[in-house]
């Protein structure tokens, strides 16, 4: 029951994630582009020109950048919060950070655009971060605890490598109902049979 509720909440903080990234997705796209283009990829020609615009045009379509959001980005959360490289509670700081500041962008986008826009790049940045440092403190502290639980304190080794402090073991007692052992006769030397006087007959 426990993993089935750590499973469900993993994979929703995974898809909430990888949706606050489609935007981000969608522009990249975008940006590399006009790298390509920038760069002379496509070719100084009508042709290359033609090849630009129609790439361009594909990307209008959102089909694009969501099935990079769904098939890449989220299987990317989702093996980070499986493998425990982020924790959940640091994934949900990130997912809250990442809204705060998109709200002081909404604020600013009518008052300062440049501000906005500066927020808008930094909100993933600020939002890893955040992921990462809370993550990697609450493993820390974890690992603290389970040092502690398994130190026995009390019980300390001596020079000869056994606990001193533990008593030594008590030897079993002796089996009931069986008399102990008793220890056969010696043998007797032939210089003693000699010694005996020789039994005399009836």
């Amino acid at each position: 029951m426990g993993q089935n509720l750590q499973h469900e909440n993993q994979t929703g903080l995974a898809t909430v994630a990888a949706w606050l990234t489609f935007p981000y997705t969608w522009l990249g796209l975008y940006v590399i582009l006009a790298k390509l283009y920038g760069a002379d990829f496509f070719g100084a020609g009508l042709g290359g020109n033609v090849v630009a615009g129609l790439l361009c045009l594909g990307l209008l379509n959102p089909f694009v950048p969501m099935a990079l959001t769904n098939y890449l980005v989220r299987p990317l959360f989702m093996n980070l919060l499986g493998r425990e490289l982020i924790s959940g509670a640091g994934c949900l700081t990130g997912l809250v950070s990442f809204l705060a500041v998109g709200l002081s962008v909404v604020y600013f986008l009518a008052r300062d655009l440049n501000l906005a826009l500066q927020l808008m790049l930094l909100a993933p940045v600020a939002a890893g971060l955040l992921a990462v440092l809370v993550s990697f403190l609450s493993g820390k502290r974890l690992s603290l605890g389970l040092q502690r639980r398994q130190q026995t304190p009390g019980i300390r080794p001596d020079r000869t490598g056994q606990p001193g402090n533990l008593p030594a073991p008590a030897e079993p007692p002796p089996s009931l109902g069986r008399p102990p052992s008793r220890l056969p006769p010696p043998r007797r030397s032939d210089a003693d049979r000699r010694q005996l006087p020789p039994r005399r007959r009836e």
